[in-house]
């Protein structure tokens, strides 16, 4: 294609044909026009056609017959080779198909399969036993925030904060960083551009309803500030970040119990915005695990006070925009019952890691997540230990579980820290088979094999061409 400023570039292949190319910034719609007259004006005037008239299609370009036409500007092109150069140009279209084709088949192909999968990594232990803490990650850092350790079997709070930085290989060394302002466990903090945000949790005396935030960065926690309080005093709530708001739902507080309430505010670098009412969740709940993706919240298990949730093992989904969440829709239950777990998200897929099914378990499992819910649930690589009340956070590619209770038997909290890799088939720590290994390769196989169909089909266009007008 040729680029007109003051001057146009006219290519005669024989007498009487005219090409004129113009520079318009609409280039994709022109570049349309440009292929499809390729396809039927071209050959039509190199054929000499007589029902080909003047056209100029959106200025970019015209087609026509030129009794006058001479040189101009630019070169003659010889009449075999223009004709080639026209007849080559409509593979252009096979290879947009190509294009679309592709990626819309390896998005069909690659599906999840079954694992194949090995042990979780022991990494480097938390620096102390601890239980229902909140674990955010940020620019490969995870932090921690509070929590309660169990001094002789007693749940005590603590107002710690540590961080360390993360990789494939694990969880680096744990430095401590500005203490929470106050003692915190069975809070909810969330990351949103750089800030940690924490919300409400149980303390010494109680429910509270305090939410502070802090920066974050290379060097741990920034200072604490403290932001919009919560409009209730509650815990064990489960609270999700997307597109700068946050969503809270469910929980328990001292005059009601465990709450089906929903609220939710804009995040920014000043703190919390205001808390708005939005949809109820269908149940009364706590010490669920809800995750966000692509605009969606997906909230699994969880129980009731006093007893007892008429699905214990339900899981629920609801559209999350500005305007708050829309209606829940129930969707594939989790395995089994289930509350205390710790839920990620990586890639579209979920992720549920410990928790307690009547006991405390290190059953995992995962389903893909989707605008119509959570899909069948498949298990993959047990825990190395039975656990809950962790905290578990996913990056690049990888899930790192921190601290936990063991057993219900006692109060004895867990410093252990494990870590293990995604694999695209859908599981965590795993290998791959060799069925695996060809869906991963799925996507350059196909259009590799278009491609060469493809270049074929536009060589026997030349070659066609070139035949038809050495008939001529």
């Amino acid at each position: 294609m040729g680029y007109r400023t003051n001057q146009r570039c006219g290519m005669v292949g024989r007498p009487g044909l005219r090409l004129d190319l113009r520079w318009n910034h609409c280039f994709v719609c022109h570049l349309i026009l440009a292929i499809r007259a390729n396809l039927t004006l071209f050959p039509q005037c190199i054929r000499g056609s007589r029902s080909c008239v003047e056209s100029e299609l959106g200025r970019f370009f015209s087609v026509g017959r030129d009794p006058l036409a001479k040189r101009k500007t630019c070169a003659w092109i010889e009449w075999r080779r223009a004709l080639g150069v026209w007849a080559l140009a409509r593979v252009v279209p096979i290879l947009l198909v190509v294009a679309m084709g592709s990626v819309t088949l390896s998005a069909i192909w690659i599906q999840p399969v079954s694992a194949s999968v090995i042990s979780w990594s022991a990494t480097t232990n938390y620096p102390s036993g601890i239980v229902s803490q909140s674990c955010v990650v940020s620019s490969g850092f995870v932090y921690c925030i509070g929590g309660a350790t169990t001094p002789g079997g007693i749940f005590t709070p603590t107002n710690a904060v540590y961080f360390a930085s993360i990789s494939s290989s694990g969880v680096g060394s744990w430095s401590a960083s500005t203490s929470y302002p106050t003692t915190i466990f069975r809070h909810s903090c969330m990351v949103n551009s750089g800030f940690v945000y924490c919300i409400a949790g149980q303390s010494p005396t109680g429910a509270t309803n305090a939410t502070y935030y802090a920066a974050l960065t290379s060097s741990g926690v920034g200072s604490w500030s403290a932001s919009t309080a919560f409009p209730r005093a509650i815990y064990g709530q489960s609270c999700v970040v997307d597109s700068a708001f946050v969503y809270c739902i469910g929980g328990f507080n001292l005059s009601t119990g465990s709450d089906n309430a929903v609220y939710f505010a804009p995040l920014n670098s000043n703190g919390v915005g205001m808390w708005s009412a939005t949809t109820n969740y269908p149940t009364t709940i706590q010490d669920q695990s809800c995750v966000a993706s692509s605009g969606f919240a997906y909230c699994v298990g969880g129980t009731a006070v006093p007893c007892c949730l008429s699905n214990p093992n339900g899981v629920y989904s609801a559209p999350l925009s500005s305007s708050g969440v829309g209606l829940w829709s129930a969707t594939t239950n989790y395995p089994t019952i289930i509350y205390g777990q710790s839920c990620v998200v990586d890639s579209a897929f979920v992720y549920c890691i410990g928790g307690i099914a009547f006991s405390s378990t290190n059953a995992v499992y995962f389903a893909p997540l989707s605008s119509s819910g959570v899909g069948s649930w498949s298990a993959t690589t047990n825990y190395p230990t039975t656990i809950y009340g962790q905290s578990c956070v996913a990056d690049s590619g990888s899930v790192y579980c921190i601290g936990g209770q063991t057993t219900t038997a006692c109060n004895c909290a867990t410093n252990a820290v494990y870590s293990a890799p995604f694999v695209s088939s859908g599981s965590v720590g795993g290998t791959l088979d060799p069925i695996d290994k060809l869906t991963l390769l799925a996507p350059f196989i196909i259009p590799a094999l278009l491609i060469v169909g493809a270049t074929t089909a536009g060589a026997l266009f030349v070659r066609r061409a070139k035949h038809n007008s050495g008939n001529q």
